[in-house]
């Protein structure tokens, strides 16, 4: 038994149900009964999940393990030949519950990854990749500041031998200071003689340019559309 008083098995899955679950309440009713039958608390499964968060923040940080053994990828080749590798920041906004089931203010953790996506070339092209072909990835989130993040991603990015693809892609929404961390961290396989490329998320720009618009010609759809038509095309 553990020290919480849970199998092993159980641990893990009372850890699982309680980081993926909306609330420990919802991983203690609905998600453990579905998973394994078991039965909890909803301050037991807050306490080994935050238990399991503890732990693993020693392990990294205090530590600085890095977990498993190297696995260097295999890194896909673009158009050119060149063999890719990929690695992506952003921010995303977590409700938080105060003391009392009280409204608090929500937090904004980092989400970022090192990851060699399947390229999307033309059929019969020489570089192109089987149809079972999948993209791998290694993730990192948490409440981190963008050094504290660095740290952590660059030892991932060497597990799995990011330094032997020939060019590095840096893929971003450009929040504030996500663009300098890519390059601070990530600057490129210089031995390769090439630099990191950045790429600007196309999704958030255009929603950008949309809220521009709306701004800008409040009361004029034809001249919003011409707006956005026109940055879009630049």
């Amino acid at each position: 038994m553990t020290p919480k008083r849970l199998t092993p098995g159980a641990e893990e899955l009372t850890t699982l149900a309680g980081t993926t679950g909306e609330s420990f309440q919802e991983a203690a009713e609905k998600l453990l009964p579905k998973m394994a039958s078991l039965r909890l608390s909803e301050s037991a499964v807050q306490r080994t999940s935050e238990a399991a968060g503890r732990r693993l923040r020693e392990l990294l940080h205090e530590q600085k393990k890095v977990f498993g053994g190297p696995t260097p990828w295999t890194w896909h080749k673009d158009a050119r030949g060149k063999s890719c590798a990929y690695v992506s920041i952003d921010a995303t906004g977590v409700r938080q519950q105060g003391p009392g089931g009280k409204a608090a203010e929500g937090r904004m953790p980092y989400v970022a990854m090192v990851f060699n996506p399947v390229p999307d070339l033309p059929v019969g092209h020489p570089h192109r990749l089987p149809a079972k072909a999948s993209m791998q990835a290694r993730y990192l989130s948490g409440l981190y500041t963008l050094e504290e993040l660095g740290v952590l991603l660059r030892r991932q990015a060497g597990q799995v031998g990011m330094g032997r693809a020939e060019q590095w892609l840096g893929v971003s929404d450009g929040g504030n200071g996500l663009e300098n961390f890519l390059k601070s961290n990530f600057p490129g396989p210089l031995e390769h003689g090439t630099e990191l490329e950045l790429i600007l998320d196309f999704w958030h720009a255009s929603d950008s340019l949309v809220k521009l618009a709306k701004t800008v010609h409040a009361s004029d759809e034809e001249r919003r559309q011409e707006l956005v038509t026109s940055c879009d095309t630049r």
